[in-house]
């Protein structure tokens, strides 16, 4: 047996690395997914890595002292969610309020921000905590997290439960006017009919896509199909890949659909070469959606959650009107 083949030699790898340069070794094919990175690699919009490292809005994460808010506003004490996952979702929701408080700044006046796909208000009620004058709106399609949602509205002070509201209803079906639309964590597409619904109504952004292998899937019909697929055929194209004009041009439908099911990666902390490139996948995907408001006027900006391992889902895009800018 050649001394490569030996898995109980110590020189295992580093021979069996030798006999793959001269060809003893057969190497194995690219996958669908990695052959559609390169594709994406090569041929990314001039935009692409600016978006990743721009300062358009401010990525620094809003440190929040949730003991000096009122209880009901705390995903521990109001939200019932268990400790140890209560403390990254207060990190997440830091994340989301730092460029959530530049772009109420941006705005020079009192925002009304809707939190889609909310649960029962964890991003909405900390930002009308925090963030002075804004009036918050929760949205969710299911009715029990609502109802919870309202309850912890009434607990809050008088002068705070005035700002905040809760509504039952999908994500398309929402017809009221907003400034700045959120969602952290909305399903698959869910996250693209909210980006949708903000470009519709010329609305600024802040979402933290998760479970973009959905998007692969057109006739989803999973048990969370119901909260993810778009009810009406306005809102059909969000299941498009690539979604932008710039990505169509890189990429075919297949290829965009391999980094899909690829850009799911659950690792947290510890990344291996292989969930890099898998994250990397992700980045396209979100690129896509960056370039598609970009071609709508927006200006947009992409950043990852701090520290890294409070969720496996931590990157943030964010957009608004480029008028915001000549306001």
């Amino acid at each position: 047996m050649p001394d490569w083949k030996d898995r109980s030699n110590p020189q295992f790898g580093r021979r069996r690395a030798v006999a793959r340069r001269q060809g003893a070794v057969r190497v194995r094919p690219a996958s669908a997914w990695q052959r559609a990175l390169a594709v994406a690699r090569e041929r990314r919009p001039r935009h692409f890595d600016e978006w990743q490292a721009s300062d358009a809005v401010c990525h620094r994460r809003r440190a929040i002292d949730f003991r000096a808010l009122p209880r009901s506003c705390d995903p521990l004490w109001g939200g019932g969610v268990p400790p140890i996952r209560a403390w990254r979702k207060r990190r997440q929701i830091e994340n989301v309020l730092g460029p959530l408080a530049e772009l109420t700044a941006l705005l020079k006046r009192p925002a009304h921000i809707v939190d889609f796909c909310a649960s029962s208000g964890h991003v909405a009620l900390p930002a009308a905590a925090v963030l002075k004058g804004v009036t918050v709106e929760i949205n969710d399609l299911r009715e029990r997290p609502i109802d919870i949602a309202r309850e912890r509205i009434a607990a809050l002070p008088p002068a705070l439960r005035a700002r905040c509201t809760a509504r039952v209803g999908s994500t398309e079906s929402h017809t009221g006017p907003f400034d700045i639309g959120v969602a952290l964590h909305a399903c698959g597409v869910a996250t693209d009919v909210v980006l949708e619904t903000c470009l519709r109504r010329r609305a600024a952004f802040v979402l933290v896509p998760c479970c973009v292998g959905r998007l692969a899937q057109r006739a989803n019909r999973g048990r969370n199909a119901r909260s993810s697929l778009p009810k009406t055929e306005a809102f059909a194209a969000c299941f498009d890949l690539p979604k932008s004009a710039v990505w169509r041009g890189a990429l075919s439908s297949d290829e965009a659909k391999a980094l899909a099911r690829a850009g799911d990666c659950t690792a947290r902390d510890q990344l291996t070469a292989d969930d890099r490139e898998r994250r990397a996948c992700k980045t396209v995907i979100d690129g896509d959606r960056l370039a598609l408001a970009a071609e709508r006027g927006y200006t947009v900006s992409h950043f990852v959650m701090r520290p890294f391992g409070i969720t496996p889902k931590n990157d943030v895009i964010v957009g608004y009107p480029s008028e915001w800018c000549r306001a």
